[in-house]
């Protein structure tokens, strides 16, 4: 109900109460005082219960305005968050270089067998930290109370498509088997396996993908056995189609 629909009968009500008076008093105007006393004392019984109606109103609807608001701004502050991980993520991967290649093609170009130790380690150490953001990311969509089921499952498409096609692959093909790899201080191995068989419960199950016929991600990836993560984000968004 609009305010000034409101108004409208608060203003209907209070000329009622005033006729109502007058017809029932006969209507004339009285020369006593102590009659004008009276009508004082009704109009103002009358008024002051509308008036506070109207005010406990009006302070409701800006109370409700407000929460409104809020819940946008917290909206708009989730949104933004999950969407600058993203782009770090994206960024750090691009970020990746080796032998004068940048990205996925670093990855594609890497060779194990190279001389710059150093360079070698610090893409490893780099896929190391995106593996690790990318877990913050889905935690922090994961979290969210602010958002959607929809807008999480459309934020979860979006991230498992992008480990899927920028990191899953490029490893597999090139750093998977090689020794710095596997030998990663940080269980770098451990914790990309497991984020192999999310990435693959997630998208088989959202049917984004047909199931995986790679040997090393078949193994990996028991469909009958989701990770705990997975469980969690698929139950959030199962309504959504």
């Amino acid at each position: 109900m609009s305010q000034k629909t409101i108004i409208i009968i608060f203003t209907f009500l209070a000329i009622a109460f005033i006729a109502l008076y007058f017809c029932n008093f006969n209507g004339d105007l009285s020369p006593q005082q102590t009659d004008w006393g009276t009508f004082g004392d009704y109009i103002g019984g009358i008024l002051g219960t509308l008036l506070s109606g109207l005010t406990i109103y009006f302070i409701y609807t800006t109370y409700q305005s407000q929460n409104s608001q809020l819940e946008i701004l917290r909206r708009e502050a989730s949104i933004r968050d999950i969407d600058l991980q993203y782009d770090r993520i994206i960024n750090s991967i691009n970020e990746i270089s080796f032998k004068g290649k940048k990205g996925v093609e670093a990855m594609l170009a890497w060779d194990d067998s190279h001389k710059d130790v150093n360079r070698g380690s610090n893409v490893v150490n780099m896929l190391n930290l995106i593996i690790h953001a990318f877990n913050d990311h889905i935690n922090t969509i994961l979290e969210s109370k602010a958002i959607t089921a929809k807008e999480k499952a459309n934020f979860y498409d979006r991230a498992y498509l992008m480990l899927h096609a920028m990191l899953i692959w490029p490893v597999l093909e090139k750093i998977y088997d090689c020794e710095s790899f596997k030998n990663h201080t940080d269980n770098l191995k451990t914790n990309f396996d497991k984020l192999i068989g999310e990435v693959y419960d997630y998208l088989v199950e959202r049917t984004k993908l047909l199931e995986p016929d790679e040997p090393r991600i078949t193994k990996l990836w028991p469909p009958e056995k989701k990770s705990i993560t997975t469980i969690e984000v698929l139950k959030q968004i199962k309504a959504v189609n």
